[in-house]
């Protein structure tokens, strides 16, 4: 079908070179006679229109699956039309018999016996000249359509383009094509127009000149119009709000008419003229195998990239913890998770409350701004005279304040009241970290580009078939498996204690299907489902040492000791921070003791935990003892940086110190924020 409208354009290009050439030899041979210029201007439109029909055939050759079947009939409508129009011209015109036969287009002759009978034979009349202008009109229409068809190919190939390339340039050139489509289509409308007039101009001429149609010429004139070419034939190339509305005056008035259809119509012709949206489909089906390892390697650049970390932000949240879990409070002394999905013992059945559960004093009252914060335990200020117990009366609202507002001690005596055995025992009510081991672990196990997904010891996803097992045997010897564990689950000071060797970085995570971006240790070496479950409760026991210890009661079920001291102030994050500070390594051997060390430990009683090396001062005659770790010769402090103790330090710490050295240690270490700080811990140390 496309090798046929090709040829189709080829024989009518042809034919319009040759009369072409017939034109301009008239207009030269008749240079002053009146019908010189509209024979003129009639040769230059038959020369731009077999110029662009020549492109159209080149672009249906090369492009032949993007044009739509529409677009092939247009082409074979213009065809017909072309071929109407040169034989009018041809009737009007009395060419030379040799230039009209001749098949070779050779150039113009040169002798003026070749251009004598034309002298003879021209008839120019006012019916000649308006028919002469209709056909140029005519001839124009046909040639900004096929401007526009050809216009169209082209927008359509940039967006197709931009839909493979997805760059900024390749937008820009949808753009620019775009315009360039509406400027040609605004061009076309008002052609169309222009040829609808002029025709009106001709049909007037004829009326308005009776005489003139008395003659053998006019009258062949008027026969051939009404088989000849005619606008009604123009109608399918126009917009069809624009053939709906009466044709106007003049030109200017059309104007505004076409540009507010332009836009829309761009559309219309890219959608009728062109199978874009096939193409498109088939593009996007190719591309997904393309799409795919790169998105892999987007991934991957994005969850590598180094971030601004803040020590104190990451210190202040392994002092406090997670956010507390909220609780209902009834009237019956129930506490109770609102997502618990566990049975729980069913409350005291409704009626007169005994004397012990009755509230002493004041009602309770959420945790004021003096408790030391979730991970301190169910600590509050001694406010109570005479060490009397405090209860716990039920609040107003449905909902109480947080979980972590209320003390460990209180809650077990309503919970001893309610349950059914009557032992004395009091259970206390899950900590913050004690109930998040409800919930799985997440974390991810990557090799290469590979990774696998997991929570506790279930795999959620995967982009590989294959298993761990099965990808570490396929790759290189030197290619180290790495374990990412968010730091909401772990602590970097876990890591180190386990002996692991960790970089920490930013991910991207969805939470509450929201993007954001959370710090991550990347562990070397594969964790197994029970290592990481041991590193998570190390973890806790060091975010939360208190979590794990119960404090003695009474047989009443009260406290049987005051409120536990407040937990040592944290003053690491305020020490002065070399380095890097936007990614975190830590390299360091496995621990490993040999039996006349371990001896030595036992025998000394000192802690190698980055814990103690990282505590705050506190009231010690053993402040001098020096603390080691054993990772590869190298001792770190609690941002991973390395350094060592030189001869001057530890001559400072052993060599004396005192009170005054003491304080001068800390006002030059930590700063005057730090120092207002901790004022009374050095008050109560002096």
């Amino acid at each position: 079908m496309a090798n046929d409208s090709v040829t189709t354009v080829l024989s009518i290009v042809a034919w319009g070179t040759r009369l072409t050439f017939g034109l301009y030899d008239f207009s030269a041979a008749q240079s002053a006679a009146p019908a010189s210029e509209d024979v003129n201007r009639l040769a230059k439109e038959v020369n731009l229109l077999s110029q662009v029909l020549r492109q159209i055939g080149s672009r249906l050759k090369e492009d032949g699956s993007l044009p739509s079947q529409e677009a092939f009939n247009t082409v074979r409508q213009t065809l017909d039309q072309c071929q109407d129009v040169f034989r009018e011209v041809e009737s009007l015109v009395p060419l030379n018999p040799s230039r009209q036969n001749s098949q070779d287009g050779s150039a113009l002759s040169s002798t003026t016996g070749s251009m004598s009978p034309w002298r003879e034979d021209v008839e120019w009349n006012v019916l000649s000249q308006a028919r002469a202008k209709y056909l140029l009109a005519h001839l124009e229409a046909l040639r900004f359509t096929m401007s526009v068809m050809l216009q169209t190919l082209y927008t359509a190939k940039s967006i197709i383009w931009s839909n493979y390339e997805r760059n900024q340039t390749a937008s820009d050139a949808v753009v620019v094509e775009k315009s360039q489509m509406e400027i040609l289509v605004v061009e076309q409308q008002l052609a169309l127009l222009r040829a609808y007039r002029t025709y009106e101009s001709f049909k007037r001429h004829i009326a308005n000149a009776p005489l003139l149609c008395q003659s053998p010429k006019s009258q062949a004139l008027i026969r051939r119009d009404e088989h000849g070419p005619n606008p009604r034939a123009l109608v399918l190339y126009q917009e069809p709000t624009l053939a709906q509305t009466p044709l106007s005056a003049n030109e200017a008035d059309d104007l505004p008419k076409v540009r507010m259809v332009s836009s829309p119509y761009v559309d219309l012709l890219l959608s009728r003229w062109t199978r874009i949206n096939t193409v498109e489909e088939r593009l996007r089906l190719n591309e997904r195998p393309r799409e795919e390892p790169r998105r892999e390697k987007f991934e991957r650049r994005n969850w590598q990239a180094p971030a601004v970390e803040s020590d104190w932000e990451t210190e202040a949240y392994d002092r406090r913890g997670p956010p507390p879990t909220l609780r209902l409070t009834t009237d019956d002394p129930v506490l109770m998770h609102i997502d618990e999905e566990r049975t729980m013992p069913s409350p005291i059945p409704a009626g007169p409350r005994p004397s012990s559960l009755q509230p002493h004093g004041p009602p309770f009252s959420p945790q004021s701004s003096k408790s030391w914060g979730p991970t301190s335990g169910g600590y509050f200020p001694q406010h109570v005279a005479n060490g009397s117990r405090r209860h716990m009366s039920p609040g107003p609202s449905p909902l109480s304040s947080p979980r972590a507002s209320f003390s460990d001690g209180l809650s077990a005596a309503p919970r001893s009241q309610s349950g059914a055995k009557g032992t004395g025992s009091d259970p206390r009510p899950q900590s913050p970290k004690q109930a998040s081991k409800l919930a799985p672990i997440p974390y991810r196990l990557r090799i290469n580009q590979w990774y696998w997904d997991y929570e506790d010891a279930d795999l959620i996803g995967s982009n590989s078939k294959m298993s761990p097992h099965t990808a570490i045997k396929t790759v290189s010897k030197d290619t180290m498996p790495i374990t990412e564990i968010f730091q909401e689950y772990v602590s970097r000071e876990a890591i180190r204690q386990r002996g692991y060797e960790y970089t920490r970085v930013m991910r991207e995570r969805v939470v509450n299907g929201r993007k954001q971006e959370d710090q991550c240790y990347c562990i070397e070496g594969a964790l197994r489902p029970d290592q990481v479950q041991r590193l998570v409760e190390l973890t806790e026991r060091i975010r939360n040492p208190r979590a794990s210890t119960r404090s003695p009661r009474s047989s009443r079920g009260g406290p049987a000791s005051s409120a536990p001291a407040p937990p040592p102030l944290d003053r690491s994050h305020t020490a002065p921070v070399y380095g890097n500070k936007f990614r975190e390594t830590h390299s360091g051997a496995r621990d490993y003791e040999s039996p006349s060390s371990a001896r030595g430990k036992t025998s000394s009683g000192s802690s190698t935990s980055d814990d103690d090396t990282s505590s705050s001062y506190v009231g010690s005659s053993s402040r001098s003892k020096s603390r080691s770790r054993r990772d590869s010769g190298r001792e770190y402090d609690e941002r991973g940086t390395s350094w060592r103790k030189s001869s001057r330090d530890r001559d400072k710490r052993s060599g004396g110190g005192g009170k005054a050295q003491t304080l001068t240690k800390i006002a030059a270490g930590a700063g005057l924020a730090t120092l207002l700080d901790g004022l009374p811990e050095m008050l109560s140390y002096l």
